[in-house]
């Protein structure tokens, strides 16, 4: 609780984020993530 800046590649490393994405790109990887990861519907 420093107040230090943490990089986004050290919050990587860390297991904070569990993906990065090019600078701009942040909503785009997130819904295409939220798609991939939702539940298939039942059969």
């Amino acid at each position: 609780m420093s107040g230090e800046r943490i990089g986004a590649q050290r919050l990587h490393e860390l297991g904070v984020v569990n993906r990065l994405c090019d600078a701009g790109q942040a909503l785009g990887t997130a819904l295409e993530w939220s798609e991939n990861s939702r539940p298939a519907p039942p059969t």
